[in-house]
Formats: C-alpha cells, structure tokens, sequence
C-alpha cells in the first residue's frame, strides 16, 4: 500500500540508494539495515524498479529461513537468472556453480575464492549487454556457505564496475554474516512529522484522537502505522481506548503482520510469544493487585516514557509492544 502513495519520510534513504546506480559512482555496494517493518523492502523495490527504469537488469532475490541450514540456498535464485552466461566460464569455475546449484557432487563447499569469483564473471558477463543489479534481502538469514560468496563479490564491485548489489538485513538479528568492507545505509524509524503524513495517507478517516493513538505506539515504524488502524476488532473497543476486558492479552495484529517470526517477537514478553504476530497488552499491577497508571508516553509529542516495554500503553495500566513481522 506504501507503494501506491511513494515512500514517505526516505528521501535521503532514496538517494542514497541511487548513487550506487550512478555513473560516477564511487562503490557499487551497500548493506542496508534496520529493524523489522522499518522499510528496508519497500526502498530494495523502489531502487529496483528506478533501475529497470534506467535500462539495467534487476536480480532479485530474498533469503528464507526455512532455507538457511540448505548451502548455497542464498544464490540459487540468482544463478538462476545468469545460467545463460555459465558457458563463458573456465572448467573449474562451471564445476563449482554446477555445485551451488546441486547438479554436480561434491566432497564439501566450494571455496569461497571459486566460487565467488566465478559468480562475479557470471555477472559481469551479463552485463556486457545491460549494467545489472543484484538485490538480495533478508540476508541475515542467508546460508554460510552462500553468504560469504555474496559478501566476496559485494566487496569488489567498486567504480567502474557496470555490476551493483544491494543487501538488505535486519538488525538484531542472530547471523554469521559479516559484511565489514561495505558500506552501510541504517534505516531509522520515520521522523514524526512523516509517520503523520503516512498516517493520514493511508488511513485518512481516523479521529485526531485515534490518529494520536496510533502513532504513539507505532513509534515510526512504517508497517505498525499501516496496520495498527485495523486492529483491534474487538466490541466495544476503538483505536485510542482500553482493550475490552475480556480480550485475549495477546490479541493478533492484522493478516500482513501474521507473517511474524520467532525472531520479532523474542523482544515481547515470553508469555506473549506465539508463531503470529501479537500486541502484548500486560497490566502492570502493584503489590494489592490494582492496575498500576502513570502518565501516558507520547514519542510523538516528546513526552516521557511510562513504561518498561519501551512502548506507548494502549491504556491505563497496561504496556504495548509491537512485533512486526520480517
């Protein structure tokens, strides 16, 4: 949806994107990080589809979990788009890509000097007729194996280079991955003035209130503005007021968010750790057992924080926390 009305609040983010696509570029790499439904795949598919745009191929791929004990799992899908120009490669070199992509046996991994060298002429053979960019996201749960070939060949894209990659990770986030050598963009949660105006661009119809409500638990983060509005659906309760009384304590966020993983949601409290996607609502009580209140936090309005979540309480007593999804 972010798509359709442009991104908001990224213009440095943007252009710095697009200088790695310029011709006086001084690197033709980046890493780019930040927490989870800050925005690192909608800026990898708006410098994709500015790419296109200008004439090069686009690469795409996204590294999955699921895949991660699988080596090479991280370059299948971009070897797959370069399977054209294995011809143009030495004996050895076709062996170890015949070898990433289980077609051949082998005793172990390729190294990574091999391989990464013959991924690196496959690209720029295809280059010689476009310049071509290679985008891989969620690499921190790339394969080791595969994960160091692309770090290798990340490290050696400089000027001059008509070849470009882009990686996108998410931060805090157990990996092995070591991407030392390449220059890094951190994705920060969207200043206030624009986590407002998306606010208003998607979900044009809530109160001032709710709208307050909203961004002072979003706390910037693009994916929580776009879905907070929908949740909860409870009777009886609206955005900007108490959960109902008989709510579950960890109410499901919207079908976008139920995307989820162990990983997002280890920062919630353990009891609220599910395999979807949850606002944990936790009453914070005193000794006698009565709901503890305290002044709201407004990171919109430069108020204090009230509570130990690190999130605004969706209302007396009680703490919000949200794990947004990958």
């Amino acid at each position: 949806m972010r798509g359709t009305i442009g991104l908001i609040g990224r213009s440095q983010e943007s252009a710095r994107l697009a200088a790695v696509l310029a011709e006086q570029a001084t690197t033709r790499s980046l890493v780019v990080t930040g927490e989870a439904g800050v925005g690192k795949t909608e800026l990898l598919t708006h410098l994709a589809t500015d790419a296109a745009g200008r004439g090069w191929q686009v690469l795409r791929s996204t590294c999955a979990e699921a895949e991660q004990q699988y080596p090479y799992s991280s370059l299948d899908q971009v070897l797959r788009h370069l399977e054209g120009h294995v011809g143009s490669l030495s004996d050895h070199q076709r062996h170890a890509i015949d070898v990433a992509l289980g077609r051949e046996a082998a005793d172990g991994p390729a190294a990574v000097p091999t391989l990464g060298a013959a991924v690196l002429d496959l690209l720029n053979a295809a280059a010689v007729r476009s310049h071509c960019l290679v985008v891989v996201d969620d690499v921190h749960w790339a394969d080791d194996a595969g994960a160091a070939v692309l770090v290798f060949v990340a490290r050696r894209l400089g000027p001059g280079s008509r070849v470009a990659m882009v990686l996108g990770a998410r931060t805090g986030e157990p990996t092995r991955i070591d991407t030392g050598g390449i220059d890094h963009l951190d994705l920060t949660p969207l200043d206030p003035p624009s986590a407002e105006q998306l606010l208003s661009a998607l979900h044009p119809d809530l109160s001032p209130d709710q709208k307050s409500d909203v961004l002072d638990r979003a706390a910037g983060n693009p994916l929580a503005i776009t879905e907070l509005p929908a949740w909860p659906s409870t009777v009886g309760t609206t955005v900007g007021t108490t959960l109902h009384p008989a709510a579950d304590p960890a109410l499901p966020c919207p079908a976008a968010s139920s995307r989820c993983t162990r990983a997002s949601s280890r920062d919630c409290p353990p009891t609220s750790r599910r395999s979807s996607c949850s606002l944990r609502s936790t009453a914070r009580r005193d000794p006698t057992g009565t709901p503890a209140t305290g002044p709201r936090r407004s990171r919109r309005r430069g108020a204090a924080a009230s509570s130990t979540s690190g999130r605004p309480p969706v209302g007396p007593g009680s703490a919000t926390r949200w794990c947004a999804p990958p």
